[in-house]
Parts: structure tokens; C-alpha cells; sequence
């Protein structure tokens, strides 16, 4: 219900405590909700069109039902105009805040998208289209009822394009990833092919770095857990080729004990510097493995 004493519809997300299991659901048009679960404790938010409530705690006991009643507060909005996305290229929207989704928004075209619900202060918009682009930029609510505007321009035209070799043959499970010097344009990515080829296009001109992304089975990418094998700056300017020639060794192991690792992160380190040069995600197998490396 809003601050008003009105119902609201939205989704609830609920998290038990103990398992660490989350559920999500819908309420129905009455703003209510109903939904069986495993006795103890339980941590339970609302999100709607236009603000998300405190998490509530609920002590969940056997053969009862527990009930909560979450209160949503309206709060302000982003105005987002969309440039520059091609015929049939959608975009998905987030606003991030401390590494929280406050809200989201999905397969938007060109155009004005309203994103209510966002509480004051320093936020982040993160923008990913399904040609492989995103850009995001960061805005501030400054107060309760606040709304501020923001433009996103996917208007590039240039591409980068190449092949990712080590030892003069390709590797598989790969990604590419192009982020630019400069934030305010876009970034862009591409799988790396079997025949090691890759292409990313709709990209800005301007100097980008290029990281090579190592993926174990079942990772999803892109996060920063996908490992990364080889880097380089390159200046895109209308069609441009990058060929990447990674290191022909490879480094593997495993570690011990194999139920305390899984999820871990293996760094690299290049003796007498500070810096990792390389980090490799440890599956559920205890196993890592590290690949391109230079003598």
C-alpha cells in the first residue's frame, strides 16, 4: 500500500533468511499477495511503478500464517530520452544504487521512457541494448517528489573488428569487450568465434580499451568474474581492425579444500609487482586455470 492508505500493485521480492532461497512474485490487483514457504525468518520488500518499501523481517512459524503489510513511498523520477537505436534493437534499462536495482526497464525503443520510484540522492543508469551496446551515466534525485532528465545516444557508426589468437590458434569460450576512454560513450562487446574472429559494431569513435574475457561453463557474462586473459588500447575511427595475439602458455590448478573454494578467485601476480596481472575464477571443482600467458 502507498503512504496514502491506497493499495498498490507491484512484485514482492522475499528472501529467506536460512536458505537463502528468493522468491518473487506479483500482488494481484488489490495490491495483496499470498504465498506458501518454510518456516523462519524471512526478509520481504514491494516494488512498484513509482517508489519500493523497507524490508520487512517476518518470522515465518509451521502451520501458521504470517502477516505484513509493506508500505511503498512515492519518491522521484528519471525522464530517459533514447537516441540512436537501430530498426529492431531494444533496450533494457537499470538504476543502480550502492549495487541495489532500485528499478528497471525492458525492451524499450527510441524515444521517452519514465522511471519512477527512485529515492534521493547519487544514483547510476546503466543502458544495454541486444546489439551488444550499453552506456550509463550517473544523476541525482534531490528531492521526494524530484524528477531529472537524461539523454542516452547510441548514434555510432564505427566498428572494431579482428581476430583473439595464442599460440597462432584460437581459444575457446571467449568474449570481447571494448569500454571507452571517455564515459560518455558507448561500450560494446562480441563472442569471439571459433575461428577466433570477432566484431563489434555501433561503437563511437575514440580510444577504447579492449579486455578479453576467459569463461568458464555456466558463467554468465558480463561480470567482472569472467577472467581476464589480454588487454589493449586501440583508437576506433570508423572501421578499424584489432588483432589480439594472447601468450601460448597456460597455467592450471587446483585448490584445496575443494567445498570451501568453489566461487573463489585465483590472482596472478608478476614477481616484484603489486598488481594482479591476471584473475581466474575457481569452479565447482576446485579447479582454475589461466591461459595467453607470456613468459
Amino acid at each position: 500500500m502507498t503512504t496514502e492508505g491506497e493499495s498498490a500493485v507491484g512484485s514482492i521480492s522475499a528472501r529467506n533468511r536460512t536458505t537463502h532461497y528468493v522468491k518473487y512474485l506479483r500482488t494481484d490487483e488489490n495490491g495483496e499477495f499470498d504465498f506458501p514457504t518454510i518456516p523462519g525468518l524471512h526478509e520481504i520488500y514491494a516494488t512498484t511503478d513509482f517508489g519500493r518499501s523497507k524490508v520487512a523481517k517476518v518470522n515465518v512459524v509451521e502451520n501458521a500464517t504470517a502477516e505484513v503489510q509493506l508500505v511503498v513511498d512515492r519518491r522521484g523520477s528519471l525522464n530517459v530520452l533514447l537516441e540512436g537505436l537501430g530498426d529492431t534493437e531494444k533496450a533494457s534499462l537499470r538504476v543502480v544504487k550502492g549495487g541495489t536495482t532500485i528499478q528497471e526497464r525492458r525492451d524499450v525503443g527510441n524515444g521517452e521512457v519514465l522511471i519512477e520510484g527512485i529515492p534521493v540522492g547519487q544514483h547510476r543508469l546503466t543502458v544495454s541494448t541486444t546489439a551488444s551496446r550499453s552506456m550509463s551515466t550517473t544523476f541525482e534525485i534531490v528531492d521526494r517528489d524530484g524528477e531529472t532528465n537524461t539523454t542516452i545516444s547510441f548514434w555510432g557508426d564505427a566498428s572494431l573488428s579482428g581476430r583473439v589468437l595464442t599460440g597462432g590458434s584460437a581459444i575457446p569460450l571467449v568474449r570481447l569487450r571494448a569500454k571507452p576512454k571517455d564515459s560518455r560513450l558507448a561500450s560494446g562487446w562480441s563472442s569471439v568465434y571459433d575461428d577466433g574472429s570477432y566484431e563489434i559494431r555501433g561503437l563511437d569513435d575514440g580510444q577504447y580499451e579492449v579486455t578479453v574475457h576467459r569463461l568458464e561453463t555456466g558463467v554468465v557474462f558480463f561480470g567482472e568474474e569472467a577472467a581476464i586473459v589480454g588487454r589493449s588500447n586501440v583508437l576506433v575511427s570508423g572501421n578499424t581492425h584489432l588483432d589480439i595475439a594472447l601468450g601460448s602458455i597456460s597455467l592450471a590448478g587446483t585448490v584445496n579444500p575443494v567445498d570451501e573454494s568453489a566461487g573463489a578467485n585465483v590472482r596472478l601476480y608478476r614477481v616484484g609487482e603489486g598488481m594482479p596481472i591476471r584473475n581466474a575464477p575457481v569452479d565447482v571443482r576446485g579447479r582454475f586455470q589461466f591461459v595467453g600467458l607470456t613468459p
